[in-house]
């Protein structure tokens, strides 16, 4: 119930958008949490930095209330806010696709804005 409420918190912040009707804001925010919920353990997001091999944990802070539309039909990306141990911020971008049943993360970015900048300066990307 909790993450519904939070789902419908975002989706009503969102402007009116003619190609993403509320239902599907809904479900891309709600399918957003429960992905961070299925892959933290213990309440804690870990990511490695591939650069250094350092395993962080991150703990979810706040979800963005934009929604980010790429060129390819029913893919979106999504952001987040997760904290460090040392209570610093950092932003992570969720790439997610459209399935049968909702929306799937298939890419995770974190503390990397780089590629989505390269998409939306190709056109790839643009804000809804």
């Amino acid at each position: 119930m909790k993450k519904l409420l939070i789902a419908l918190s975002f989706a009503i912040a969102l402007p009116a958008m003619a190609d993403l009707s509320m239902g599907d804001k809904i479900q891309l925010q709600s399918d957003m949490q429960r992905h961070i919920d299925s892959v933290s353990v213990g309440g804690t997001y870990r990511h490695i930095d591939i650069a250094t091999g350092a395993v962080m944990e991150l703990y979810p802070a706040a979800g963005h209330p934009m929604i980010l539309k790429m060129s390819q039909n029913d893919m979106f990306v999504l952001c987040s806010e997760m904290r460090d141990a040392n209570g610093n911020a950092l932003n992570a971008d969720y790439y997610m696709a459209k399935t049968a049943s909702g929306y799937q993360v298939i890419r995770t970015e974190i503390a990397n804005r780089d590629p989505l900048k390269a998409l939306m300066g190709k056109g790839l990307v643009s804000k809804l």
